[in-house]
C-alpha cells in the first residue's frame, strides 16, 4: 500500500528520495514504533502512518541536512506514536455507554474480583440512572460530547452556546449528573 501512495508521487527526484528513504529507514522505524506499541501489526500500521506523514511533507523532508534526517525521521515515528497513545488514550477516557449494551468492555477484567465487577457493574447502573434523571438539555450535551464525539464548535451550534463555553456547560451537565448518581438506590433493580 505504501509503495503505491509512494509510486503517486509525481516528481521523479521526490519519488526517488522517498523510496531510498523507505528502504534506509524502515527497519529503525519499525522498531521504535515497537518499543511504543508491543504489536507487529501497530507498529507497522504507525511506520505507515509515519511515511504518509512524511510524503505530504516531501518538500520539507529534502530540505533537510542529510545529518540530520535520521533524527527527523525518528522524531517523526516518535510523535506518530505518542499522538496515537493520546489518541487511544483520550477515547478511552471520553467513552461510556448511555445504556447497558457494552457493558462487557468495561467489567471485563481476567483478574478482577467478583466484588470489584459487581461495583463496577452497579456504579455502571446508577450513572445510567442518573443521566437518565438529568434534563433533556443535559442528557443531549452529555451525549453530543461524549457518545458522539463532537466537536465543541458543532455543539454550541447545535444548543446555541458560545464554542467557548460549550466545556462549562458540559462540565457542570456532568457534575448533576454525578450528584444524581450519589442519590439514585444501590439495590435498586
Amino acid at each position: 500500500m505504501l509503495t503505491l501512495i509512494i509510486s503517486a508521487i509525481e516528481d521523479d527526484y521526490e519519488r526517488a528520495f522517498m523510496i531510498k528513504l523507505y528502504e534506509d529507514y524502515y527497519d529503525y522505524m519499525r522498531k521504535k514504533a515497537f518499543s511504543f506499541v508491543r504489536n507487529d501489526d501497530e507498529a507497522e500500521e504507525l511506520v505507515h502512518d509515519a511515511f504518509v506523514n512524511l510524503i505530504e511533507n516531501v518538500k520539507v523532508v529534502i530540505k533537510v541536512d542529510p545529518k540530520k534526517l535520521p533524527s527527523y525521521i525518528m522524531s517523526t515515528i516518535r510523535n506518530v506514536c505518542i499522538n496515537k497513545w493520546k489518541k487511544n488514550n483520550r477515547e478511552h477516557e471520553l467513552s461510556f455507554s448511555m445504556d447497558d449494551s457494552d457493558l462487557a468492555k468495561w467489567i471485563k477484567d481476567d483478574k478482577a474480583l467478583p466484588e470489584d465487577i459487581y461495583i463496577k457493574k452497579e456504579s455502571l447502573y446508577r450513572m445510567n440512572k442518573a443521566i437518565l434523571l438529568l434534563s433533556e438539555r443535559d442528557r443531549l450535551l452529555l451525549e453530543a460530547k461524549y457518545v458522539l464525539r463532537q466537536k465543541d464548535e458543532d455543539i454550541g451550534k447545535q444548543f446555541d452556546i458560545a464554542p467557548k463555553n460549550v466545556r462549562i456547560y458540559v462540565m457542570r451537565a456532568r457534575r448533576k449528573a454525578f450528584a444524581l448518581m450519589e442519590e439514585v438506590p444501590v439495590n435498586e433493580k
